[in-house]
């Protein structure tokens, strides 16, 4: 919780990232990220924040987000309670505005920000975690080189054809091996039949599983695919907690993936794994919103802060923009918890 005698100045930033290729998938092509820095200053300290909202993706209307991040009170403890309060409809805002603060309060603390979120919530953090490689195209030779760098979990874009991405999997499962994990992303652009489709074309090519195949709302359809054994996992579909919450009550609903932000933040991410693991263990995955080196940072520490070292997480996404605002965190696969306090670095504007 900030101090709530620390006064605050807020900056909004606005900024624009060119991707190198536009990013194919099944809703359309994307070719660069609009978003929004928030920087606080808290006397000589400074904490930074992300909100970048994706219109047809996730997050909430950009320009709903860009007006909630100019009405924050310029007092700590007051923006920490108005964050709160728009988490349920704008959690884009509300996680730039908690992470800026937790940003700052780490840094004063003279804690890396895992190191700092874990310590208010008694928990113990872990200092490496495994990322997954989003291929801009599933091209065998280019994972083929990826595989000998180190990265062991590979991911791509539906096409929205359904033969040509059972293709894809088994050249990408011939040429890696057994020991890479595959995950295909059909971002909601699929039909049950086409889930029945691609399992019968890919059976033997043992994915990871296969990423919200069926557009949100349709959740009750996707009970059917246990019967021809496609692992599905939901992501547009856990928009909210209260989704979060409903999702977790089936039994066929075996993996989460969150974009950090998009959900809310730290705290909107404690009481998601409360409610994902109530039944049953869920395996959880927080993955990138094609957002910057501060969006990304901030996801890869509060999963860091909460232990969340069993999967690999979809948080490699640097190499797609044209320019960044901070240095890659993958290293081979893999990405290590600093020294450095706070995000352990400002970003390069």
């Amino acid at each position: 919780m900030p101090n709530a005698s620390a006064d605050c100045r807020w900056e909004i930033i606005p900024v624009e990232l060119p991707l190198r290729q536009p990013l194919r998938t099944a809703k359309g092509d994307i070719h660069h990220r609009q978003l929004w820095l928030l920087r606080l200053q808290r006397g000589e300290i400074q904490g930074w924040g992300e909100a970048s909202p994706l219109p047809g993706f996730g997050g909430e209307a950009p320009k709903l987000c860009l007006a909630a991040l100019g009405k924050i009170p310029g007092q700590a403890r007051s923006a920490y309670d108005y964050a709160s309060a728009i988490a349920s409809t704008c959690p884009a805002a509300a996680s730039a505005i908690r992470g800026a603060l937790a940003d700052a309060s780490a840094r004063a603390a003279g804690l890396p920000l895992a190191r700092h979120l874990a310590a208010a919530c008694a928990l113990r953090p872990c200092t490496r975690l495994r990322l997954s490689l989003l291929l801009e195209q599933p091209d065998p030779e280019a994972a083929l080189s990826a595989f000998a760098a180190g990265w062991r979990v590979f991911k791509w874009k539906s096409s929205g054809d359904i033969v040509a991405d059972a293709a894809a999997a088994r050249a990408l499962r011939a040429t890696l091996g057994p020991d890479a994990g595959l995950r295909l992303d059909a971002n909601g652009r699929w039909s049950v039949d086409d889930c029945r489709r691609f399992a019968e074309l890919s059976a033997e090519v043992q994915l990871d599983w296969v990423e919200q195949p069926l557009a949100p709302g349709k959740e009750a359809d996707l009970a059917e695919l246990t019967s021809c054994k496609l692992r599905v996992a939901l992501d547009e579909s856990l928009h909210g907690l209260d989704a979060v919450s409903s999702a977790a009550q089936q039994y066929w609903a075996e993996v989460f993936i969150w974009k950090y932000q998009w959900l809310g933040g730290f705290p909107a991410l404690r009481a998601g794994l409360r409610l994902a693991q109530g039944h049953h263990p869920r395996r959880v995955v927080l993955s990138s919103t094609l957002d910057s080196w501060v969006g990304r940072s901030h996801a890869l520490h509060a999963a860091a802060a909460l232990g969340l070292d069993a999967e690999a997480h979809g948080l490699a996404t640097g190499h797609l923009l044209a320019k960044d605002l901070g240095p890659d965190h993958a290293l081979n696969g893999h990405w290590q918890l600093g020294d450095g306090p706070g995000l352990g670095g400002d970003p390069q504007l």
